[in-house]
């Protein structure tokens, strides 16, 4: 649904993340973007000594019969130092509140619709009310962006605030090329780099797919929102906001980067199922990548993903993971008893 991008990859680099912006102190406020669909459950307000600012609160919604979550919604702004958050939550009783990620140590105070916590330092927060994620909050608190790309630069395609649309066909970036989306920026369509080297697509903007058909007329899957291929190199992707791709919001082919291996998919992947490759095939080329698994039967069309009724049905695909080393795993059961 929604992601920020903020990983660095290895060949063809990674990295997710204001001019013309009201700072004040060691607080910034993004301009709002009319267009954007504003939150109908949160507003936020930020505080750092005198200077108070309103973050817009955007919601986009889940894209999946099988969600946990119907929407999710969120806000960015930037600081240095200290900064206090109060959110409203405006039309969802609830009792109790965390603001993760819980290694923060951040204990929010509870009073009547209105959680208050205090920021030390910038980060990216997940707040979720009564253990539930039917409506996440996240707030992205950035730091302030450096090095911003000189618009006087003829290899820099810059995005001011407001909405842009790029139509259904990818912008494709070149080599050498910067894509910089300004904070308050809505680019609607995909940014895909074919053999591009040295580009980069950066800044506090948006990069939303909600219009985009996830099929062509013939049936084709029509792409992700940030794509590089195998040819591509030393590419970067810093600080913006994805939300709402009809596939992956991003997807950088031989990039040396850490993998989720997704068993679920392993076992029905037509490649797979016709025997041409095994579902270990996926693993024993970058055996050392896998960090993380996402642990189910099998996805069923029309139904999402199916939990295994028995160990045995899945139990040739944890061997893999245990011999590979991979220790972090997301377990989609269902329900309690089928752990």
């Amino acid at each position: 649904m929604i992601s920020r991008s903020t990983t660095t990859l290895v060949t063809a680099l990674a990295s997710v993340m204001m001019s013309g912006l009201s700072a004040q102190a060691g607080l910034t406020a993004y301009p709002d973007t009319p267009g954007g669909h504003p939150s109908p459950h949160y507003s936020i307000r930020v505080v750092q000594g005198a200077t108070v600012i309103k973050p817009a609160v955007y919601r986009t919604l889940a894209q999946w019969r099988t969600n946990r979550s119907k929407d999710a919604s969120w806000a960015s702004f930037a600081f240095t130092g200290r900064a206090t958050v109060t959110v409203t939550r405006l039309n969802l009783p609830f009792t109790t509140c965390q603001v993760l990620p819980s290694s923060r140590g951040i204990v929010p105070t509870v009073e009547g619709d209105q959680i208050t916590f205090e920021l030390d330092r910038p980060g990216q927060f997940s707040i979720e009310f009564d253990r539930s994620i039917e409506h996440p909050l996240m707030i992205f608190a950035d730091p302030p962006e450096t090095d911003v790309p000189d618009p006087a630069d003829p290899s820099v395609i810059r995005f001011e605030a407001g909405i842009h649309d790029l139509g259904p066909d990818p912008f494709l970036v070149k080599s050498g090329q910067t894509v910089y989306l300004a904070p308050g920026a809505f680019l609607l369509g995909r940014i895909h780099g074919i053999g591009a080297s040295d580009a980069r697509i950066r800044g506090r903007g948006v990069l939303w797919g909600e219009h985009l058909a996830a099929m062509d007329a013939r049936g084709n899957r029509t792409g992700h929102l940030v794509f590089f291929d195998r040819a591509s190199d030393r590419v970067t992707v810093e600080g913006i906001t994805m939300i709402a791709s009809p596939h992956y919001n991003l997807l950088i082919r031989g990039s040396g980067a850490a993998v989720t291996f997704d068993i679920g998919h392993a076992y029905v992947c037509e490649s797979v199922r016709s025997h041409s490759y095994s579902a270990e095939d996926f693993v024993a080329p970058h055996a050392d990548r896998v960090l993380n698994a996402h642990i189910y039967h099998k996805e069923v069309s029309g139904q999402g993903h199916m939990p295994p009724d028995r160990l045995e049905d899945i139990q040739d695909r944890l061997a893999i993971l245990e011999n590979v080393g991979c220790m972090w795993w997301v377990l989609e059961v269902r329900e309690e008893n089928g752990l």
